[in-house]
């Protein structure tokens, strides 16, 4: 059957001469067994009838705005019940104990039952559960629970270079060559090694930083490829995209180029 005498609309492939007709769907198991084809035209995009589209209104528009779209969370079968789940504090806790005499006294609790990783309370709904939760007392077993905390470190580091800024409006004071005393701080952040006692050593962070300082110190950042525009932002955004890959923990970047102006980079 020549393909210029089929019609596609809707997910529906028709053939107006035969009058016959079938959904993508009754098609999917024989296509599956097709060989892909290797050139496949697309649809001219004067056919369009919804991409571009801007007066197309979405389908659930009127319901969402309404408060009547019904979603997973609002069905409801009949004896169905919602459970909430009390946690440990810490991952690898374990309840000790437990006493569920207050979730219970709540209003449309259920039941009150220890599971794997905690204490669900089941409720008649969403309200109920969540109440009987924080009336819920538990004690936790922390013995093998993760302890490690989270620490941030930071090293400060000084350079002196030239540079002037190409795209300030005209007469602005920063077009012109001038140099600055820059200091940078740079932050780490992660979990203390509980063998080491650290984060990160400061040797690492000084060996990341020593050939960025030998490319930057008395130099004209304007020549350095990345810095063609030395902003202070830009210059924390470039010693980020330098320092990261050595210094996974990285957190922060602080740049400053005066003693009262600078600017601090987290990342993307």
């Amino acid at each position: 059957m020549p393909a210029a005498e089929i019609a596609v609309s809707e997910g529906v492939v028709a053939h107006a001469g035969m009058a016959r007709k079938a959904s993508f769907g009754e098609f999917a198991a024989r296509a599956a067994r097709q060989a892909v084809p290797s050139a496949v035209p697309l649809k001219d995009p004067a056919n369009f009838r919804i991409v571009g589209n801007e007066r197309l209104t979405r389908l659930d528009a009127h319901a969402k705005s309404s408060g009547r779209q019904q979603f997973a969370i609002d069905v409801m079968l009949p004896g169905m019940m919602t459970a909430v789940v009390m946690r440990p504090p810490r991952f690898g806790g374990k309840v000790s104990s437990f006493d569920a005499s207050k979730a219970k006294a709540v209003p449309g609790v259920v039941d009150v039952v220890q599971i794997p990783r905690g204490v669900a309370v089941v409720g008649r709904d969403m309200w109920s559960a969540r109440k009987g939760r924080e009336a819920l007392s538990v004690n936790w077993d922390e013995s093998a629970a993760e302890k490690r905390g989270t620490a941030e470190l930071m090293k400060e580091y000084r350079f002196e270079a030239a540079h002037l800024l190409p795209r300030v409006p005209p007469g602005h004071k920063c077009a012109r060559m001038h140099g600055h005393s820059y200091e940078v701080t740079v932050r780490l952040a992660g979990p203390v090694d509980p063998r080491l006692g650290w984060v990160r050593d400061f040797g690492d962070v000084s060996s990341a930083w020593k050939p960025l300082f030998e490319r930057l110190d008395h130099h004209l950042l304007n020549e350095i490829e990345g810095l063609e525009n030395p902003t202070s932002e830009n210059l924390a955004r470039w010693l980020w995209s330098q320092l990261r890959r050595q210094l996974p923990e990285l957190s922060e970047i602080a740049v400053k180029e005066t003693a009262t102006a600078g600017c601090v980079y987290r990342g993307e």
